[in-house]
Parts: structure tokens; sequence; C-alpha cells
């Protein structure tokens, strides 16, 4: 292990207290001292980089099912005999992965916000990953080329450098793990927050 790794290695990753940030399960909404944050992936989709026409109930439920069991496993609560035979093959993947990459969880599911920015989200998993902080999110379908972006703009609300992957879950048990290492993508996703602020704006919005 080089100096360089060395020292990132012994970064502590403690989960940043966000002071004021709060969020509304039932809306889906982020607030900051009482006032509207966008979330990240409201800005990537009103910005036009998502597009979620063909995107299924079914899709939806079972990604938000196979990021809880991970969530559960991560925090030592999951009940592996709760999970449905299928959510079990995508949670299989995500243990291949912590088992073959050594994975280190320190914090899952957390909320963050920028205050410069203004606009907040929750990433899945921050931990050590190849000997550095790294910032892991979990998907279930395809990696679609915006979630450079989401994550550069999770990653910023971090003090401390972190590492990016798309983790791609199979039902089958594989998995398909992608960096993302392009330092421009964080300017990419405030061109998108100045895009969706104006369009919002001007519907009265936020």
């Amino acid at each position: 292990m080089n100096v360089a790794v060395q020292q990132l290695s012994q970064i502590p990753l403690e989960a940043p207290a966000f002071e004021g940030l709060s969020f509304d399960e039932d809306a889906h909404r982020y607030f900051l001292n009482g006032k509207p944050l966008p979330g990240v992936t409201t800005v990537l989709k009103t910005a036009g980089f998502i597009d979620d026409r063909f995107y299924t109930e079914e899709g939806r439920i079972r990604g938000q099912a196979v990021h809880l069991a991970a969530h559960y496993h991560d925090i030592g609560v999951l009940d592996r005999t709760s999970l449905h035979p299928l959510i079990k093959e995508y949670f299989s993947a995500y243990e291949r992965f912590l088992k073959e990459t050594g994975f280190q969880v320190v914090f899952s599911e957390n909320r963050v916000c920028h205050r410069d920015f203004r606009y907040a989200g929750t990433n899945d998993k921050i931990g050590y990953l190849f000997g550095r902080p790294a910032l892991v999110d979990i998907k279930t379908g395809d990696i679609q080329f915006w979630t450079a972006y989401q994550l550069a703009a999770y990653a910023a609300c971090y003090p401390y450098p972190l590492a990016r992957y798309g983790l791609r879950l199979f039902p089958e048990g594989r998995y398909k793990l992608i960096p993302f290492e392009d330092k421009n993508d964080f300017s990419v996703f405030l061109a998108a927050l100045t895009t969706a602020n104006v369009k919002t704006q001007q519907q009265g919005g936020w």
C-alpha cells in the first residue's frame, strides 16, 4: 500500500451532523430549517437527465426492498427469513460483493445536504473499499450515465474525499462494480441544479 492510499485508509469516517435537515416521508421532500430543498434525483429529473417514462412500479418496489435488505444487514438487524425469494437473489449478490471486495460499511442510508448549493439527498453506503473511503450506490437496474453526477452531489456534502462507485446487483447473485472518476461530474451536477432551479422557480416551486 503506497503512502497516499495508507493516509486515505486512516481517515476516520463519521456521519456529519446536518443540523436542521429534515425529511417528509409522505411527500418525499427535504427541508433545511423549515425551507424546502430539492433532492438530488429530483434535480437530475427536472433538468432532463433522468427519463423515468419506462420505469415500472415493480422495479421501484424491487429496488426499495433490496436497498432495505442491504441496509438492515449493514446495521445488523436483517431477518433473512423475511426476504422474498427474488429479493434473496439480489441480496446474495450484495453479500458476494462484500465478501469478494472486503468493503467495510461504516454507515448506511445517510441523509445529507449541501448548505451552500442548497440541495439534499440520501446516499446508500459509506465505508472503506480497496483501502480508500468510498461511497457505493446500489442499483437493481442498469446504471445510467447520470449516476456519476448523482454520486458526485452526495460526495460533495462530506468533509473528506470519497471514491464513487455504482454497484449493479443481478438476480442470479452476480454484481458489477463501476467506478466514477471524472472530476468534472460535480460541475455537471451544479449545471443541472442551476437549470432545475430556474425551471422550478418559474413555476413557483421549491
